[in-house]
């Protein structure tokens, strides 16, 4: 099977997390419309349901979500019920919104019911994004697609969302939190990549084994060295090592 689908998600990513960089708060909602559109969403939407970091009450959202969804949302007190909310304090893998409603209560069945008339679409996914200091937000990202569609879109894309997420949240906490320092953090890819160059491993061996381009590999070596503010790759291994952000692989 040809790679090139995964190849044209990995370049769009790529795009979109160079406009995360250059993101300054949650005012700028072209930047989540830019990823709806991208591929092929209805809604994206970051919540931060467990914030400590962060001084402002929560939760904290940064939403495509229609206005109008969002004031029903809070009347019906939709937080006390909602079960994306309980599946994600609780479990780390991503949450399908369709596996949540068999079998639920009234309230619930309404809760979901009402997202689609309100514009949400028909298909959901919420993606968790957990950092160090106990934090807990939601990634979500809503569909029309037909289930079938929808199970092989996930296929393809849900990892490089998940990532595209965790570079979200870390710049709304750096946004939010300016006054405070931020601390280190490396997103998943960043810290393969760099696991396998303290192994040794060229680009050309971590895109193998990563079964990604060896421009991706470079990007992610790059945003890895930016963040961690090194000279090279050997210097953002020395720190990454350091500060215990990566181990060695076995």
């Amino acid at each position: 099977m040809s790679d090139r689908p995964s190849r044209e998600s990995a370049e769009t990513l790529e795009r979109l997390l160079n406009r995360v960089a250059r993101l300054r708060g949650a005012e700028d909602l072209s930047l989540l419309h830019a990823v709806a559109e991208e591929f092929d969403l209805r809604q994206v939407s970051y919540l931060g349901v467990r914030l400590p970091k962060l001084t402002r009450r929560e939760p904290f959202l940064f939403s495509t979500f229609p206005t109008s969804w969002l004031l029903r949302y809070r009347q019906q007190s939709y937080l006390n019920v909602d079960p994306v909310i309980t599946q994600a304090a609780n479990f780390v893998l991503p949450t399908d919104w369709g596996k949540l409603q068999a079998g639920r209560s009234k309230p619930v069945k309404q809760l979901f019911g009402e997202a689609r008339e309100f514009g949400l679409g028909t298909q959901g996914i919420s993606l968790p994004l957990r950092g160090r200091h106990g934090e807990l937000a939601l990634f979500s990202l809503t569909s029309d697609l037909s289930k079938r569609d929808w199970d092989a879109w996930k296929r393809l894309h849900a990892g490089n969302l998940q990532l595209l997420g965790y570079h979200i949240h870390d710049r709304v906490m750096a946004a939010e939190a300016p006054a405070e320092r931020a601390e280190r953090r490396l997103a998943p890819r960043e810290i393969d990549v760099l696991r396998w160059a303290a192994r040794g491993r060229t680009v050309r061996d971590t895109a193998e084994i990563l079964d990604l381009s060896e421009r991706t590999i470079r990007f992610y070596l790059e945003l890895a060295r930016t963040r961690l503010n090194a000279l090279n790759t050997t210097h953002a291994v020395a720190i990454a090592l350091e500060e215990r952000l990566i181990d060695l692989i076995d």
